[in-house]
């Protein structure tokens, strides 16, 4: 797993490990994750973050930690390897199996939050896209994105990494494109963004409530 890791960070994404570490996803983890994958003018799920990593502002280094055994699947702790002196950090739980000569991944876990409790884990998450978006609600989001459509999905974002800033930028980005472009500023202001540089009015740059909206 250790290998995974230092072939994944820094240098590929999502889509290269369906393409070239399929063998390394369970089969529903692999079916899920291509189901969430852009398709023509579908754009997908909205991957502000990274499900591997757990986090939208990757480190460089990652290294494998504990082990736990649940049953027939073994819970891997991965941490983000920070510079002396500060320790490493907790950032995801793998769920690995063996079988037919084989380890997998099975799942990411994220840990629980009491707001959002679908959002513990990968397949939790993956699977409520796919509930959400028939093929019929895919094409309805895709046209509905020109109005705002994600702003649910970047507001869960924003809920699961309050300190990620990427995340307040692409929400304000949401909120700018539904019109909403006084909460859209207040949160490019959390992101560190100018406002003009989305191409707000002059008089809604000067729109000054520190608050976030969500």
């Amino acid at each position: 797993m250790q290998g995974f890791y230092n072939w994944y960070v820094g240098k590929h994404f999502i889509d290269d490990v369906i393409k070239y570490k399929s063998n390394a996803l369970s089969a529903e983890l692999l079916r899920l994750l291509k189901y969430s994958m852009p398709k023509g003018n579908d754009e997908g799920f909205v991957w502000d973050w990274d499900p591997f990593l757990a986090t939208n502002d990757a480190g460089t280094r990652y290294s494998v930690g504990r082990i736990t055994r649940k049953g027939d699947a073994f819970w891997v702790e991965v941490y983000h390897v920070l510079p002396p002196p500060r320790p490493a950090k907790l950032d995801v739980t793998a769920e690995v199996m063996f079988k037919d000569g084989r380890w997998f991944f099975v799942n990411f876990h994220y840990g629980k939050d009491p707001k959002f409790p679908m959002n513990e884990n990968l397949l939790s998450i993956l699977k409520w896209y796919k509930s959400h978006s028939t093929p019929t609600k895919r094409r309805a989001a895709a046209d509905e994105k020109r109005a705002g459509g994600y702003i649910n999905v970047f507001k869960l974002n924003v809920e699961m990494f309050a300190q990620g800033f990427n995340t307040y930028d692409s929400l304000g980005e949401a909120y700018m494109e539904n019109g909403d472009k006084n909460v859209a500023i207040q949160n490019y202001k959390v992101a560190g963004v100018k406002p003009q540089e989305h191409g707000c009015c002059r008089e809604a740059a000067e729109v000054g409530s520190p608050a976030v909206a969500r």
